[in-house]
């Protein structure tokens, strides 16, 4: 039987673009800066042409790019008044559940088939004068005709939720990322227009606490795409970095290479030996076991078995595992669509220093 082979290439760029925005209730112009990114994917058969499916992946993440800038907008709030105009939180509404159209439709689609599934199903297995298998069929297909529904009102339910301007005129509450506005201002000696960060005398500060400040550094920084920028100094120990540390797993995950010491470089790869090791020690033991105690079948077959899927599940397992418990931190995705990540280190006084980066980025006092 033929098999088919290659290698897929996934590319990833980052992009951004100064937004203009007039503000619905008192006409303040103002700005902000909205970031984006884009993946693309090519692939190569039997791994001919991998330039060209890299270059694919290339053109296919720029595009997604140029699509996205031009058509996301984010909930930024006016400067002067904190209203959030009506355009860009019925384009947040929309965003949430776009994907309920194809639910709906396989909804649709298994009210056809699933009915007949556990009509045969429940025939099989109560043989005889009873009415089961009908009911269940019956039943089926109005849990399928009924879903939509349910759907359709979840969805409805999550974007009405969705009211920035509902505590107007004090500050709203904004998705995780959200920019900051920026102004205009002009250079009163070389007339340069530069835009900043908008003053906050309009706004109600919020304030940070010591309790709020310690959560946050345990849950980790929440920033957007090419905000987070990395101190100098080990992500571990604090000592002054002077190299990267980075793991790949072979799971799909992009790497993210954090500032280290050369001594935490040294026990972080050790660590990382020692897990794989260990996890690889266990799957061969349980695949041992396994081979050793079933009954039924060739002796040769089974250890053959066990022998592959002791390497596979070794290699890749152990390797997916070893590098998940070595990491110096944890990296989530918030907003997919948006980019927003999390980030958290392992040592808060590492997250501290990067949510104060964030903090000052966004406006923010330190």
């Amino acid at each position: 039987m033929p098999v088919a082979a290659g290698k897929v290439f996934t590319a990833t760029v980052v992009g951004k673009r100064v937004v203009s925005v007039a503000c619905e209730k008192c006409g303040t112009q103002f700005y902000y800066e909205l970031t984006r990114v884009g993946v693309g994917k090519g692939s190569s058969l039997y791994f001919i042409g991998q330039n060209a499916a890299a270059g694919r992946a290339g053109n296919a993440a720029q595009a997604d790019l140029t699509k996205h800038l031009s058509e996301d907008v984010e909930m930024v709030s006016c400067p002067n008044c904190n209203w959030v105009n009506e355009d860009a939180v019925r384009a947040h509404r929309n965003r949430i559940g776009g994907n309920a159209a194809l639910t709906v439709a396989a909804c649709f689609a298994a009210t056809f088939v699933a009915p007949l599934v556990v009509l045969g199903v429940l025939a099989a297995a109560f043989e005889g004068n009873t009415r089961i298998p009908e009911f269940g069929a019956a039943l089926t297909a109005i849990t399928c005709l009924l879903s939509p529904v349910f759907i359709l009102a979840r969805r409805r339910q999550l974007r009405l939720r969705v009211d920035p301007n509902q505590t107007y005129p004090r500050r709203p509450s904004l998705p995780p990322g959200t920019p900051p506005p920026l102004v205009a201002r002009t250079d009163p000696q070389t007339g340069e227009i530069s835009l900043e960060i908008a003053p906050q005398e309009h706004m109600v500060p919020v304030p940070v606490s010591l309790a709020s400040d310690l959560a946050a550094c345990q849950t980790g920084v929440v920033f957007r795409p090419g905000q987070l920028q990395f101190p100098p100094v080990c992500c571990v120990c604090l000592a002054p970095a002077t190299r990267t540390f980075g793991l790949s797993d072979n799971s799909g995950n992009k790497e993210i290479l954090v500032p280290v010491c050369d001594r935490c470089n040294v026990r972080l790869r050790r660590r990382f030996y020692r897990n794989w090791l260990q996890v690889a020690a266990a799957i061969c033991i349980v695949c041992a076991v396994l081979a050793a105690t079933i009954p039924s079948g060739d002796a040769v077959g089974r250890w053959s078995v066990g022998a592959i899927i002791s390497f596979v599940g070794s290699l890749v397992g152990g390797s997916i595992w070893a590098a998940k418990v070595t990491r110096p931190y944890r990296c989530g995705i918030v907003d997919r669509e948006r980019g927003i990540q999390k980030f958290a280190a392992k040592n808060p006084a590492f997250t501290k220093l990067l949510i104060d980066h964030v903090r000052k980025s966004d406006g923010g006092a330190e």
